[in-house]
């Protein structure tokens, strides 16, 4: 946190996201496929990614998908917003609520701007469109607010090109 701050303070960065990192092994090998899929389903994640090979794994979860590509049309759904509900299912007034919080509505806005921008490299400028702004959404007793951006890809494109030309995700 202190790093950060630092950075903050300098001005490398207006935004940081920090996460917490948990290791899933055992002395003796990586998890098993089985093993994160029965850690995905005890957590309130949409997304999960599993890789495990001799020398390498990687297990990771997510509760926003960072790009999807399908034929030529690329999406990225950034969550920047979050409110715990009092109630155990959120409730209309949650999303109100989360909408009338300047900080969460500032954050997010800048997210998505950060994300747009992310894909300008990759897409036909006139494509990008931002459909479905500040979306509120519900995971478990959150109440969280999303949105999702669309461009047409450019042709010279592909997946490895969008993750070489996007990452680090802005989200």
């Amino acid at each position: 946190i202190d790093n950060a701050k630092i950075h903050l303070n300098k001005g490398d960065c207006y935004l940081i996201n920090i996460t917490s990192t948990k290791t899933i092994y055992n002395e003796k090998k990586f998890i098993s496929s089985q093993d994160f899929f029965r850690h995905w389903l005890n957590i309130f994640s949409r997304y999960g990614i599993y890789f495990n090979s001799k020398t390498n794994g990687l297990a990771s979860f997510s509760p926003e998908r960072f790009i999807y590509l399908k034929n030529d049309i690329i999406a990225t759904e950034p969550i920047k917003g979050a409110l715990k509900s009092s109630y155990k299912i959120p409730q209309k007034k949650d999303a109100q609520k989360i909408w009338d919080m300047d900080k969460e509505i500032f954050e997010h806005t800048l997210v998505v701007d950060l994300m747009r921008n992310d894909l300008y490299k990759v897409c036909l400028p006139e494509s990008i469109t931002v459909y479905k702004p500040f979306y509120a959404r519900i995971s478990g007793s959150l109440i969280q607010m999303q949105s999702f951006i669309l461009g047409k890809l450019k042709k010279e494109e592909n997946l490895g090109s969008c993750l070489e030309k996007m990452l680090p995700a802005g989200s």
